[in-house]
């Protein structure tokens, strides 16, 4: 803080020059509504940029043509860099934004505006141009900054936009611009527990088929492109701000937020490397051309640092710059005692509500090529995002996942492997096993730590024909056979992989409760922190949810999550009086 007010002091003498209003000053030039960046002319033959609110969605716009996981990150973090946020106050400001995008000759793609219903008063409008010559002409010569002395003179693709006019063109319309919805109400968050189950789900209708509810359910609650825009934009603003001094760094929403199955309030987990050549992975466009290490940087010895140590006193370094520097971040806490340091902060949204993010710097390898993975499975058969999906909501109202870390409690990542593992033991397997993706790494540095990476060059149509026999069996079925697999799983002899053959627990492992071995370094269990009366009470949920199914025809979900709500709260009461007796 004192750095802060030191750069505050700074500014005060130096910048007397910031003008008293945040408006920028616009210059009359003819409008180029439909030029695309020589990036974007590469990609336009497989992602057109469409502007039906109807057609934007990935799964129309974006999955169908899309066969590697490269090429979605690179198209993301494409949109993510070229694009701006603006808060605006009212929707008639949506109309001047653009007359006056169209005064300075920018060069727009896409206008996405993320309305909320409970909140008229602000719109967050984010606008993806197509060159970053559009973008740097704002922050170069249109954006101004805060008169107030308290504010920093900070250039980020964040601002408020305030109309000097009142003028609103009553043709205008907003047919060609995107709009979805991010947080709209509090029923809109699937996990908000204030929130009735009725109430929740009150779009279902008891008419509806077990699976229809299901899919109904995930395309209400998932993670919408206004969410995934939103998130890759965070991850782009947080690079750009070290790009200065790392100009390899890479900065990638990894998990739920960069594969199908996240909800719209799911938190935003960010990987940060300062290099990004061990990706391997042309996200860029670089010149190809080489000198053969005649020109070598100076820089900073690291003394035999450990990556962790590392990692610590970056975090720190990101948490000045989020706290103190970067507008609409806010730090919460940097954990630097656990395994995994992560810097826990929030983005904050125009509207005022706020992602929660957390950024780390360790097991980068492993969990991109994690997501990756994950991201292969996810797109080889259509049932299984709203299989995820729904799994992850019932363990959190089954008590068998929570929001606390470190917790003995199963984690929605090896909650997925689960599934996975029960999705390759089918006799009409939905997937295929490990060694179908992966290359067993030969020559490897010693700062590489995995034993497999997923193939480059994979192509999910390719994938798909290695799986000979069609699984037709429908989501309420492969539910019932899910839970009915591990309410007889003997997890004290096997333990879970994604290898072809299902491995028996070896005496390494014969103390822990849950082995899942991690995929890339199968000499790790994924499942460490998972106790034995935890993984009972996960045992016994999927019997108690299978003989539900079972018992009834028809499952209508509302009544199937409350009737695992109330044996939750029992369950929860019963422990709570054994530990009183304990106690007592």
């Amino acid at each position: 803080m004192i750095l802060a007010k030191n750069v505050t002091r700074y500014l005060n003498k130096n910048f007397n020059f910031l003008k008293p209003n945040l408006i920028r000053s616009l210059s009359n030039y003819q409008f180029k509504s439909n030029k695309k960046s020589y990036r974007q002319q590469k990609l336009t033959t497989k992602f057109e940029y469409p502007t039906n609110k109807n057609s934007i969605s990935p799964e129309t716009s974006l999955n169908r043509t899309i066969e590697k996981f490269e090429e979605e990150i690179s198209l993301r973090r494409s949109q993510a860099s070229n694009s701006v946020l603006f808060k605006i106050e009212n929707e008639s400001e949506l109309f001047n934004l653009e007359e006056d995008l169209k005064k300075i000759n920018s060069e727009v793609s896409n206008i996405l505006v993320l309305n909320e219903s409970n909140n008229s008063n602000s719109r967050a409008v984010l606008v993806e141009f197509s060159s970053k010559q559009s973008i740097d002409d704002i922050l170069n010569n249109f954006g101004i900054h805060f008169s107030n002395s308290d504010h920093l003179p900070c250039k980020t693709r964040l601002f408020v936009y305030r109309s000097q006019t009142k003028k609103y063109n009553q043709n205008f319309s907003k047919n060609k611009y995107i709009t979805e919805y991010f947080t709209s109400s509090e029923k809109d968050q699937i996990n908000n527990p204030k929130v009735d189950l009725k109430e929740k789900f009150s779009f279902l209708k008891s008419t509806q088929t077990f699976d229809q509810q299901i899919k109904m359910v995930y395309e209400n609650f998932k993670l919408d492109e206004m969410g995934i825009r939103i998130r890759f934009f965070i991850a782009s603003i947080i690079e750009e701000s070290f790009y200065s001094l790392f100009r390899n760094c890479l900065c990638l929403p990894f998990g739920s937020s960069a594969i199908n199955f996240g909800h719209k309030t799911s938190d935003l987990d960010l990987l940060f490397s300062l290099d990004n050549t061990f990706f391997n992975i042309k996200f860029n466009d670089k010149n190809s051309l080489r000198l053969n290490g005649k020109m070598i940087f100076y820089s900073k010895y690291s003394k035999n640092e450990q990556e962790r140590d590392l990692a610590k006193k970056f975090l720190e370094l990101s948490k000045f710059i989020l706290c103190d520097i970067l507008p609409k971040f806010n730090v919460r806490q940097l954990i630097k005692g656990a395994r995994v340091p992560i810097l826990e902060f929030d983005f904050e949204l125009p509207s005022g509500k706020r992602l929660n993010c957390d950024l780390s710097m360790s097991n980068i390898q492993v969990s991109y090529q994690m997501t990756k993975l994950f991201w292969t499975y996810t797109k080889m058969d259509n049932r299984i995002a709203p299989l995820i999906f729904f799994l992850k909501y019932w363990a959190k109202i089954t008590g068998v996942t929570n929001t606390f870390r470190p917790s003995p409690n199963i984690t929605n990542f090896q909650l997925t492997v689960l599934l996975f593992n029960f999705l390759l033991r089918l006799d009409k397997p939905l997937i295929v096993p490990l060694e179908n993706l992966v290359s067993f790494i030969k020559d490897k540095g010693a700062d590489f730590e995995l034993k497999y990476t997923i193939n480059e060059n994979i192509n999910l149509s390719v994938v798909k024909e290695t799986i000979k026999e069609k699984n037709v069996i429908s989501l309420k079925e492969l539910m019932m056979g899910f839970f009915n697999y591990y309410a007889n799983f003997d997890f004290d002899s096997n333990v879970i992989s994604l290898s072809r053959q299902l491995n028996i627990k070896s005496d390494q492992f014969k103390s822990e409760a849950l082995v899942i071995l991690n995929p890339f370094m199968p000499e790790m269990n994924a499942a460490k922190n998972v106790n034995r009366r935890l993984l009972k009470k996960f045992s016994f949920f999927c019997n108690q949810s299978y003989e539900y199914m079972q018992a009834n025809d028809s499952v209508d979900l509302v009544k199937f999550l409350e009737f695992l709500k109330e044996k939750s709260i029992k369950e929860q009461n019963e422990n709570n009086s054994l530990a009183d007796e304990m106690n007592a």
